[in-house]
């Protein structure tokens, strides 16, 4: 390797045969990207190379790759620009010209010819996508000072194009065209991956004294809103006076119909969406997605990194367990189902749940619930009495058959208020109001909870309690407070149960409700006692 350390500028006249090692000191000084080839052998003619300690190259002259492409290169480069006034290659499959300049506020490219994937690979090292090829004659200049202007002319095609991109792995292009005139741009792609984002598009994009004007439809296998997100925050970071030259000077209308698209660990599948951008402002209506299989339809508008949303939420007779099994808890709950809502927030993307409004209804039947905690944890407690012992289903065998399941709330600042809940069960009818936090995901319930398949027996057995009841039906009041995912289940003092929820007890079950604290053996005590600590 040659020392240049100390030299402030060198002109360099090259001809004749060039030693891998030779050209491997020529890309460290050029600055070349690490993907270009050093080939074995490389002649030169006529060429001339300039080099400045500030940064400053330029080449010019005519090159052979031995059992590879003739080449001509006409380049210089700084440290912000990088002007190709022209590159030729050519061999037997290939016979391309184009060029590439990029200065502070406009780029201009032209591309002439066609070039094949097997000449690249003599040249640059890409993925594995092998008889690419493009051809035709295009050129375009993009000029970024106050607007966004682009001048396109000619025709361009391809097929099996890989695009480098270092951020978040390469472009990969089944098939493009390029169809250029003074009316604007004609564009169609076909099988474009990007990242985990598999789509194709057709439409058009025209600009004028206000900037740059798209109409285009877009088809997705799959997309990945996460991998999107990265890219363009990447993006932003590189370049961020282009990035918002680029934002506030382009529009237009997307129509977007995606077989699934990913946010986290959720898949919406298929999704549907109409989107508008002015300028920095994005609408979107949604006019048909599935969350975790549940429809949803409304519109998402953002703005000066404020987000308004309004949704409406429609099931009708569906089966509950994908819903479950999406969410993550196989094997939770079955039954058939209908959800009913409208949910409306605006905000900060990360302030939305708190923010969130609206209302839901949810029914479902006939179904049984096997591992839900909050149930479990209910079984236990009333099981450690005297009177329920070895009465109630084992749950997680068994499960908890239920007839019919039903709750009305509303949500407020992102906390479901949920002003009536029954639970109809074979074995025990259970009803409940409170309030579960959806930001700080912590819940206190207060429920009353009736085994139905012990009424007669405590009333023969008991005959204080009989004495007591009467023909009423016993009720036992139960509180559930703490985490979401693992609350805490209690027995609820008398003195706090609200006539609301006995009101909603006895509707329910069409008989006088009366509600009784069960009585717990000292064994059994000792041993709640100790599982609490």
């Amino acid at each position: 390797k040659t020392n240049i350390k100390g030299i402030q500028n060198a002109e360099v006249t090259l001809n004749g045969t060039a030693s891998s090692s030779a050209i491997k000191w020529v890309k460290e000084i050029m600055n070349l990207p690490s993907g270009f080839k050093v080939p074995y052998a490389l002649s030169l003619s006529d060429s001339h190379l300039s080099w400045e300690e500030t940064g400053n190259i330029s080449f010019q002259g005519s090159m052979k790759i031995r059992d590879g492409p003739d080449i001509f290169l006409d380049m210089h480069k700084t440290l912000k620009e990088l002007s190709i006034k022209k590159f030729i290659v050519k061999d037997r499959a290939s016979n391309a010209t184009l060029s590439f300049e990029n200065q502070d506020e406009k780029v201009n490219l032209a591309f002439s010819g066609i070039l094949t994937r097997k000449t690249v690979d003599t040249l640059i090292t890409l993925p594995d996508f092998p008889g690419g090829s493009i051809q035709g004659n295009f050129q375009a200049e993009i000029q970024m000072e106050k607007t966004v202007r682009i001048n396109a002319q000619g025709k361009l095609n391809g097929e099996k194009v890989v695009i480098p991109w270092e951020s978040e792995g390469h472009i990969k292009i089944g098939k493009f065209s390029l169809d250029a005139s003074a009316k604007g741009i004609k564009m169609e792609t076909n099988s474009l991956t990007w990242g985990d984002n598999s789509l194709s598009l057709i439409g058009n994009l025209n600009s004028n004294e206000k900037g740059v004007i798209f109409d285009v439809d877009v088809s997705a296998d799959r997309l990945g809103w996460n991998n999107i997100k990265r890219i363009l925050a990447v993006n932003y970071v590189e370049n961020k006076k282009s990035d918002q030259i680029w934002k506030q000077t382009i529009s237009g209308i997307m129509r977007l119909r995606s077989k699934a698209v990913t946010f986290n660990h959720f898949t919406v599948s298929p999704l549907h969406a109409d989107i508008s951008l002015t300028g920095s402002a994005v609408d979107a209506t949604i006019t048909k997605a599935d969350v975790c299989t549940i429809p949803v339809s409304g519109k998402l508008n953002i703005s000066r990194n404020i987000m308004e949303t309004n949704f409406k939420i429609a099931s009708h007779n569906q089966t509950i367990e994908p819903v479950v099994t999406c969410l993550g808890n196989k094997d939770l709950i079955t039954g058939i189902f209908d959800l009913k809502g409208e949910l409306s927030a605006r905000g900060k993307p990360d302030t939305l749940i708190q923010n969130l409004d609206g209302n839901i209804v949810f029914n479902a039947k006939d179904g049984r619930i096997y591992r839900y905690g909050t149930i479990a944890k209910i079984f236990a407690l009333l099981n450690v009495t005297e009177v329920f012992r070895g009465k109630l289903p084992d749950i997680a065998q068994e499960g908890f058959a239920y007839q019919s399941i039903s709750l009305k709330g509303k949500v407020e600042n992102g906390n479901l208020l949920i002003k009536e809940a029954i639970i109809d069960g074979s074995s025990m009818e259970i009803v409940f109001e409170g309030n579960i936090d959806l930001v700080e995901k912590k819940v206190n319930l207060s429920m009353l909870v009736a085994p139905l398949k012990t009424v007669d027996f405590i009333l023969r057995k008991i005959p204080l309690v009989r004495d007591i009841t009467g023909r009423s039906l016993i009720s036992i009041p139960v509180r559930v407070t703490g985490d979401l995912g693992n609350p805490e289940v209690t027995y609820h003092p008398l003195s706090s149960v609200g006539s609301g929820l006995l009101g909603i007890m006895e509707r329910t079950i069409k008989l006088p409700v009366t509600i009784i604290h069960p009585l717990i053996s000292n064994g059994d005590k000792n041993r709640q006692d100790t599982d609490k600590n």
